[in-house]
């Protein structure tokens, strides 16, 4: 003990011996902790370290942007053969005569996405329903339309789904 006093250095070496042990200490409790991260990161993974988890995952990854890339090709391919589908409808009921009631006639327009397709109409006869089809291409027929088959093209354009008009 009678050292300590008489001897700074010595004094000096015990502080610092101290202030070592408690540095130690602290680095410890920190390596014990990042330790613990990394088990919890690496539990059920089939790695031993963060190194080969990250280039796992980086793998992985690569093998999504991969099939990303497939399905994006695949949708626009999808949705440019859809614009071929009929996607409009539109329906139009009336009455062709004064004398007849019922609205027992009709016309229907079907309408790709580019506006081609085909109306549709039934008209009564003496002998039975006449049903005539007319080809259209982008809105309009080279056929004469009646003012329902004209607005049953209308009506398509406006709304992909079928209103019945009376």
């Amino acid at each position: 003990m009678e050292l300590l006093p008489n001897n700074p250095y010595l004094l000096a070496l015990a502080i610092l011996t101290l202030l070592n042990a408690g540095l130690v200490a602290l680095l410890a409790f920190w390596f014990w902790r990042y330790q613990k991260k990394q088990r919890a990161l690496l539990a059920g993974e089939e790695v031993a370290n963060l190194e080969d988890l990250v280039l796992k995952h980086k793998k992985l990854l690569s093998s999504h942007n991969k099939n990303l890339r497939e399905l994006g090709q695949i949708l626009e391919e999808l949705v440019e053969k859809n614009k071929l589908n009929i996607q409009k409808a539109g329906l139009v009921r009336f009455s062709p005569f004064a004398e007849t009631g019922g609205n027992m006639s009709f016309s229907l327009a079907l309408l790709d996405g580019q506006n081609n397709g085909i109306v549709i109409s039934s008209l009564p006869s003496r002998e039975g329903p006449r049903i005539y089809a007319k080809p259209v291409e982008h809105g309009q027929s080279k056929y004469q339309l009646m003012d329902e088959e004209r607005q049953a093209i209308e009506q398509a354009n406006q709304k992909s789904n079928i209103k019945i008009q009376n």
